[in-house]
């Protein structure tokens, strides 16, 4: 009843209305693995180079604890349309104060009071560091920058880009270990989804997105504050969502179970971003619990990308052969090393034969089967270079 009693005050004073919230007092600090990781590997779209994050990484380690007030967490509702008509109504903003999590809302009244909204949403951004949003990337931030060229304030253009900007969807995206999609049969990415299976948060009595611009809509024709409080429910729990997710990520980066770091070393290696990849590679070398035949096996990707040989052959000897033949990607990037340049074709025959006594030990005959096609195919090009080789000494 209160709520409704701030919407009905302050919808007579002023153009657009903001609703503020306290939630809960947060007891536990945010530890740096995340943010580190983030700002240090993962910045590939911004314009940041890596001396500028690792300078900014430092800064952050030089304290005791992350200063959590500097992070802003953006969710928009908007009316729905396509291109410039998209109009955000409705800003939601969660932010950390005095161990307090607050959800500001602004929202619109009228439609030409718009530029005044941006006017104090860029105002209120310029205090935080760090912008986090779900598909921000594609969608809100997008769309406030768009906002702002209509409504000509560079100004706010200007704060977003010079912000360090997480979107969690597109982390989760690249890091979520694909095992979940089978585990719950239809998990996908979407905020409902992870809630409901990663975070254990039921919503209850809220509104379907897509109704949202039809409820604005009835809102703006009326005046019935019922629709916008709908809405804004809907947008509460979203923005508290984005904040339980990243303490969830935070406290479970390393945990296999539901992210898989390894997608991020892969990715970096079809950006051809090697830098960023060993990086990540180092970071998870000093877990303890990392597994050691990945890790191995992306080594030698990139290092076969960047084509140091020297370092593959000090690796090989270093991997204990039980290692390489129980994991077939790591022994198929073996096998192609040595077969394109190091040319050793007796070498890959002898380890394709240890392959086969483990693999009769573990009754695998699928795999036995491929083995056999793949020393056939072997045992073919060694006759081949030996009947070249005859040739050739015939002319000298």
């Amino acid at each position: 009843m209160e709520n409704k009693n701030i919407f009905e005050e302050s919808l007579k004073k002023e153009d657009y209305f903001i609703f503020k919230k306290k939630i809960f007092i947060i007891n536990k600090e945010i530890k740096f693995n995340f943010f580190t990781i983030y700002l240090e590997n993962y910045l590939i779209d911004n314009n940041q180079t890596l001396s500028q994050i690792e300078s900014y990484k430092t800064s952050l380690e030089n304290k005791k604890n992350f200063d959590k007030e500097k992070i802003i967490f953006i969710d928009l509702e908007t009316n729905g349309l396509y291109g410039s008509g998209n109009l955000a109504f409705l800003y939601g903003l969660g932010f950390f104060s005095n161990n307090n999590f607050n959800i500001y809302q602004i929202i619109i009244k009228e439609y030409s009071s718009e530029k005044k909204l941006l006017d104090y949403l860029t105002e209120f951004l310029e205090k935080f560091d760090i912008i986090i949003t779900y598909n921000g990337d594609r969608f809100d931030l997008e769309i406030l920058k768009t906002r702002a060229i209509l409504n000509r304030n560079n100004k706010l253009i200007n704060v977003i880009d010079n912000k360090y900007k997480i979107d969690l969807y597109r982390l989760l995206k690249i890091i979520i270990n694909k095992k979940l999609y089978k585990i719950y049969g239809n998990f996908s990415l979407s905020l409902k989804n992870i809630e409901k299976n990663l975070l254990k948060i039921e919503r209850l009595n809220d509104i379907d997105a897509s109704i949202i611009p039809e409820y604005f809509k009835i809102f703006m024709n009326t005046g019935d504050i019922s629709y916008i409080n709908k809405i804004s429910f809907h947008n509460f729990i979203d923005i508290y969502s984005m904040k339980k997710l990243l303490f969830f990520i935070e406290e479970n980066f390393f945990n296999e179970k539901y992210f898989d770091l390894f997608n991020l070393v892969n990715y970096f290696i079809r950006k051809k971003n090697f830098e960023k990849s060993i990086k990540i590679l180092e970071l998870i070398y000093k877990n303890k619990y990392f597994d050691k035949i990945k890790y191995y096996y992306y080594l030698i990707k990139i290092y076969k990308k960047k084509r140091l040989y020297n370092e593959i052959d000090s690796l090989f000897s270093s991997i204990p052969y039980n290692l390489i033949i129980n994991y077939f990607p790591l022994l198929d990037e073996f096998i192609k090393y040595y077969e394109w340049i190091k040319k050793d074709y007796y070498k890959i025959i002898s380890l394709y034969n240890k392959s086969i006594h483990l693999l009769n030990l573990n009754f695998e005959p699928e795999k036995i089967d491929l083995i056999k096609k793949k020393i056939k195919r072997i045992n073919n090009k060694i006759e081949t270079n030996n009947t070249k080789n005859k040739e050739d000494k015939k002319y000298f």
